[in-house]
């Protein structure tokens, strides 16, 4: 189910995660629904996968990721559907997951809410840590690198085991380094939050922008609020997308010098045939 590409977008709040289950016989039309407009998003779709308990589908593309299962609990099927990652603001997916948590038969178990932007200089996450710790918050860090060498931090604030906790970490994408704040919102936290979006009578624009004044960080706030407070949805959306190092060096080392050899009069017809026959072999698998 791993896939190391991503597709993120710049300055505008959206949902990275849904955890949406029920017992009710119908979700299963719902999940084969979902796993078609997957498809048609670009997502490979394959059976067989196991996530905790629940066996089913999975799709994975450059828009993240949806499982559909189910397992038996009391003596009847009880289903999931997780999305991650920017499928989770596809509307043809979202439209049937609305009207089901409207009406009631579909619960939301985990929802987050996000905004990334490209990270200020004048930002510091170990100020932040500093100054959520010196409040006596629950707070934890965390470094990684990157394989340009790039140090990133992530902050945590709050307990996973609660119904909100945050996350502020730095993502590198080319030579980029943005900035993501994170809310994930579980239980009746994420419950009322799913349905205030869906039934309209909040947006998740306002909703991030309430998690954000909450948390009352003066330098946090700064970053975001002027952004959710103006947000509009016709902005044109920046869009940055992080390609995989297996593709980057087929698209930039493999193919030009392929491209080359089998220009030259010196190519062996041999080489080209292998290409030919190792892309055939893929779509009549595929097909």
């Amino acid at each position: 189910m791993e896939y190391h590409s991503e597709t993120i977008t710049l300055d505008q709040p959206g949902i990275d995660w849904l955890t949406i289950t029920s017992f009710e016989p119908l979700v299963y039309d719902v999940q084969n629904l979902l796993m078609t407009i997957a498809a048609e998003n670009g997502c490979k779709v394959s059976e067989g996968h196991k996530t905790m308990q629940y066996l089913g589908r999975t799709g994975v593309c450059q828009l993240g990721s949806i499982f559909c299962g189910s397992a038996e609990q009391r003596g009847v099927n009880h289903y999931m559907m997780q999305i991650s990652g920017e499928l989770c603001n596809v509307s043809e997916l979202l439209i049937p997951i609305a009207a089901g948590v409207r009406e009631g038969w579909l619960r939301c178990r985990r929802i987050d809410l996000q905004m990334t932007c490209i990270e200020p200089a004048s930002w510091n996450q170990w100020g932040f840590f500093n100054r959520q710790k010196l409040i006596k918050k629950t707070v934890g860090w965390v470094e990684s690198s990157t394989s340009d060498g790039e140090r990133l931090a992530t902050v945590y604030l709050g307990s996973r085991l609660s119904g909100k906790f945050l996350r502020v970490y730095e993502k590198w994408i080319g030579k980029t380094r943005l900035l993501r704040c994170e809310y994930e919102l579980k239980g009746n936290t994420a419950q009322s939050f799913c349905k205030m979006i869906f039934d309209g009578t909040s947006t998740s624009s306002a909703l991030l922008k309430l998690l954000i004044q909450l948390t009352d960080d003066k330098e946090l706030s700064a970053i975001y609020l002027p952004a959710l407070e103006y947000v509009k949805v016709s902005d044109k959306p920046k869009i940055l997308q992080n390609e995989p190092k297996t593709e980057k060096w087929l698209r930039e080392t493999v193919f030009p010098s392929f491209h080359n050899y089998i220009s030259s009069h010196q190519s062996n017809p041999e080489v080209m045939k292998l290409f030919k026959d190792a892309i055939t072999a893929v779509e009549s698998w595929e097909g």
